[in-house]
């Protein structure tokens, strides 16, 4: 009995920090300090829905509060999206968005071809691992960040969901294990941006002192 309150108990801790992350965004967007793109977050409610029928399929249960909360949250910011950016989805897909589909789509038809959920719920991860080495590259390149707050909520929910299905099968903590990898990945690249952004003011700064 102990094991299941235990397990509700990271179940809600998931949802928590999830709905605090997209709490965050939506005021970010609200404060129009992030500039939105709908096409990546419809692609991220797809990928959470495919991850969350995926699980379900092979059995899991506390665990799906992760996707199920990132699917419901998503549909909020993309509503919030179109709500003031209206000409967003005819701007169409890029390299990425299309990779990230193709990898999500194959994997659906392998397990409808198969009966193994596992290959969708590697699809969408194949997917969204893709969109985040190509967000990190931009990230560098651009020397522009986002909020550490959204994605240490985003491991933490992670984490819980983790916790909630740990002794589950590999389906079950695949997707928390993924999410919490793909937190520390934009952490780190997050941070890495802040620390060459204040490296190259300081030399700005004392490039400007050493002319006068």
């Amino acid at each position: 009995m102990a094991i299941h309150i235990d397990a509700t108990i990271f179940a809600v801790g998931a949802s928590v920090c999830t709905w605090a992350a997209i709490g965050l965004y939506l005021w970010s967007l609200h404060t129009k300090r992030s500039e939105p793109y709908a096409w990546a977050w419809l692609l991220r409610i797809g990928l959470a829905l495919l991850a969350f029928l995926s699980q379900l399929a092979k059995g899991a249960s506390y665990s799906l509060a992760l996707s199920g909360t990132q699917v419901a949250g998503g549909l909020f910011i993309v509503g919030l999206i179109l709500a003031r950016h209206h000409g967003q989805l005819k701007k169409g897909l890029d390299h990425t968005d299309s990779f990230a589909l193709g990898a999500a789509t194959t994997g659906v038809a392998v397990w409808l071809l198969s009966g193994e959920a596992l290959f969708a719920l590697w699809g969408a991860i194949l997917a969204d691992a893709a969109a985040t080495l190509m967000g990190v590259k931009e990230a560098w390149l651009r020397g522009r960040s986002e909020s550490v707050t959204f994605w240490l909520l985003s491991l933490c929910a992670g984490l819980c969901a983790l916790a909630s299905g740990w002794h589950g099968t590999l389906a079950v903590v695949l997707y928390p294990l993924f999410t919490m990898t793909n937190g520390a990945v934009n952490i780190a690249t997050i941070l890495a941006v802040r620390l060459r952004r204040k490296w190259a003011q300081a030399l700005a700064a004392q490039t400007e002192s050493d002319v006068v």
